[in-house]
């Protein structure tokens, strides 16, 4: 891998870095923010609560796992990011975006980007949607060339291997789905949260190929998510439908009340210098339980949701 690094496929994304101070790379920035943690909070809440909750919950699942494996594959593989790589005779790739204390292979904005964006296009039917959700896959992995972020390989590699992760949640997540929902009891589909939740746990600390932090920021959320999932279909059932108005202030007022979890849970657990592994895997179960539980049924209190 390092021959390609230092040779064709550092030519490649230099060639792109070229752009990073045009109007072009200026544009691409806005992929970059769509790519990132604070967009996914926004987005998730929003599919979720006011547009598809089973769309929604599928795509919590996915883009989740997704992340999952691309941490694990950064630290298995250990490939660094073009601008910590210099090549005798050639210009330094120069990253327009702060330097990330993480490797390189695959890329998670790419990786992110195929697996929502590309389930995403296989729900409609509408070929320019189709088109307009392909492009933003396509301008996601070229922003990170063209910023510095990422090497060729690294967005080629992380578009394959979420081709890949969509393709097995395409065979087996319906199987599953239909499984847990007709044989399962609640106690047993909150067993199976868990069970998933510690597996992946365990798998961290079996091989130690990951920085525990970041595995547990994404259990986390997947095991608060889920918790909330299950205990909303078991006893809110809230509806998505409405008017306009009634979605919009259902959007407004859950995104205010989800971003002061999320937001006053880091101020205060930094404030009481609790800032270690479990305190960040607790943040996260607690916000993506806030967003399928809690405020849901908030939602049916103060009128903005109706129930099945």
């Amino acid at each position: 891998m390092e021959w390609f690094e230092m040779g064709i496929g550092y030519d490649i994304t230099l060639w792109f870095n070229g752009f990073r101070d045009t109007v072009f790379g200026t544009l691409l920035l806005l992929f970059n923010f769509t790519g990132g943690e604070a967009f996914y909070i926004l987005l998730f809440p929003l599919i979720y609560w006011c547009i598809n909750k089973s769309l929604g919950k599928r795509l919590i699942v996915l883009s989740l796992l997704t992340i999952y494996v691309n941490s694990i594959l950064k630290d298995l593989w250990m490939r660094p990011r073009p601008y910590n790589v210099s090549v005798p005779g050639k210009d330094q790739i120069i990253n327009r975006l702060p330097a990330l204390n993480s490797y390189g292979l695959p890329s998670g904005h790419t990786m992110g980007a195929t697996a929502f964006w590309g389930y995403l296009s296989t729900r409609t039917k509408k070929t320019y949607i189709k088109i307009s959700l392909y492009f933003v896959i396509l301008f996601t992995g070229i922003s990170r060339l063209v910023h510095g972020m990422h090497f060729i390989q690294d967005v080629v590699v992380g578009l394959i291997i979420s081709i890949i992760i969509l393709v097995l949640f395409f065979i087996f997540e319906p199987k599953i789905s239909d499984t847990c929902n007709q044989r399962y009891t609640l106690l047993q589909r909150l067993f199976l949260v868990f069970f998933t939740s510690g597996g992946a746990i365990v798998l961290l600390l079996l091989f130690r190929i990951t920085p525990l932090g970041d595995g547990l920021v994404v259990i986390g959320g997947f095991f608060g998510a889920m918790t909330g999932i299950v205990l909303e279909k078991e006893y809110i059932g809230f509806s998505v439908d409405g008017v306009l108005v009634q979605r919009i202030g259902r959007y407004l007022f859950g995104i205010l009340l989800l971003l002061f979890t999320y937001i006053g849970l880091k101020y205060i657990f930094g404030l009481l210098e609790w800032d270690g592994d479990f305190f960040r895997f607790l943040r996260y179960v607690i916000v993506g339980f806030m967003a399928t539980y809690p405020i849901p049924k908030i939602f049916v209190h103060a009128k903005l949701a109706e129930v099945v």
